[in-house]
């Protein structure tokens, strides 16, 4: 019975023998060794004009570790052929490249002159081999070569912004900025600008700069891209204020950002009536039309002026308090000059309206809001003139 148990014994270990050699040889578990390769990077698009070399990178794991990997490979193809075009070895070292050593991404650089000057799509494939000898799967991407010049994005390289812009800088707002683009100005789609209030995240006015030679553009096609414009209306909140340039060119690339810091000063004087223009006495019976002239002047410029009203006030002291706007465009009956500071307005006493001492308060208003001294004119109205 003993020597029966003993015989199964070293049959038992003879088959678990085989068993184990067959483990150790199996090669669906060896393939479980060999280096992984992702995430190959090269340029989709290669310049032969534009780019001398190119790089090229790929991440290899291999599960025995980094000092496993043998070697990596990039071979470049055409379609025209099954041999490689050129062949180079990636590094891992921190050179040629590479940025980090040893920390699985690998660098290479493959010259242009490989395609031979030839346009066409080519393929690039990149395999990895272990110390044993082991490959992994080929990593594969297209490469479509042109024979012409790369485009490349516009470039902004100064700007012109006054410091701190008044009122009067703000009636004539000037902004230039110089850009070039390295396929000639022609290329240059639009140069914009963008402007910012204090801490705001979101423009609140934005505009074009041109290179035409007008509207404050010192020279056609020189590189300079100007604008010119009353932003009085526009830039009405006073302190530090942002502006951002940028150009884009019609391949759709855009260039760096040139960022200036500006201060909107709107401190300034009021608007002053001069004089007011107007009769002392009108009938009522059978009616007077007459104009109304208040002559304004602005230390900022007349343009500052925004508005000039006045209201009536009646016999009885009762009043409506609505203002009537006079206007300064040489289209009101009365006015006969525009923009030259005398403000017209036509007024018509009816026989229905009350005798009695009418009373005219006149006021003006500049662009900032601030207010002019009233100034008064009493005008009488009778039944007849004597």
């Amino acid at each position: 019975m003993k020597r029966q148990n003993f015989k199964y014994l070293i049959l038992v270990l003879f088959i678990g023998l085989i068993v184990l050699s067959c483990e150790i040889k199996d090669p669906a578990s060896h393939q479980l060794f060999v280096p992984t390769l992702s995430s190959l990077t090269a340029p989709e698009s290669v310049f032969l004009q534009s780019e001398t070399e190119f790089t090229v990178s790929v991440k290899v794991i291999d599960p025995q570790g980094w000092q496993n990997i043998n070697l990596v490979q990039a071979f470049l193809f055409s379609s025209q052929s099954s041999d490689p075009l050129t062949q180079t070895l990636l590094a891992d070292d921190g050179e040629t490249g590479d940025i980090i050593p040893r920390d699985g991404l690998f660098f290479g650089r493959i010259q242009t002159a490989s395609f031979n000057n030839l346009e066409g799509v080519y393929n690039l494939s990149v395999v990895a081999q272990d110390i044993e000898e082991n490959f992994s799967d080929t990593l594969s991407m297209s490469i479509t070569v042109y024979a012409d010049e790369k485009n490349q994005p516009p470039i902004l390289s100064q700007s012109t912004v006054s410091d701190t812009m008044t009122v009067p800088l703000l009636f004539n707002a000037f902004f230039s900025v110089q850009a070039q683009d390295p396929q000639g100005l022609t290329n240059i789609d639009t140069v914009k600008f963008a402007i910012y209030l204090p801490y705001g995240v979101v423009p609140y006015f934005e505009g074009i700069l041109e290179d035409d030679g007008q509207n404050g553009d010192l020279a056609s096609n020189d590189g300079w891209f100007s604008f010119h414009k009353n932003l009085s209306d526009t830039l009405q909140v006073g302190g530090l204020h942002t502006i951002r340039f940028q150009a884009f060119d019609k391949g759709g690339l855009f260039s760096n950002v040139i960022v200036q810091n500006f201060v909107v000063d709107r401190a300034n004087d009021p608007p002053v009536i001069l004089q007011i223009t107007a009769p002392d006495t009108v009938a009522r019976n059978p009616g007077s039309i007459f104009p109304m002239h208040a002559e304004v002047n602005d230390s900022q410029s007349l343009a500052d002026i925004k508005i000039v009203h006045f209201i009536v006030t009646k016999p009885d002291g009762t009043s409506n308090g609505i203002p009537l706007q006079m206007f300064d465009n040489g289209q009101i009956e009365g006015d006969k000059h525009a923009d030259d500071g005398i403000y017209t307005l036509t007024v018509i006493i009816e026989p229905h309206n009350d005798l009695g001492t009418y009373q005219f308060d006149f006021t003006a208003k500049d662009l900032s809001g601030a207010v002019s001294e009233t100034v008064t004119h009493f005008i009488t109205v009778v039944d007849q003139v004597q």
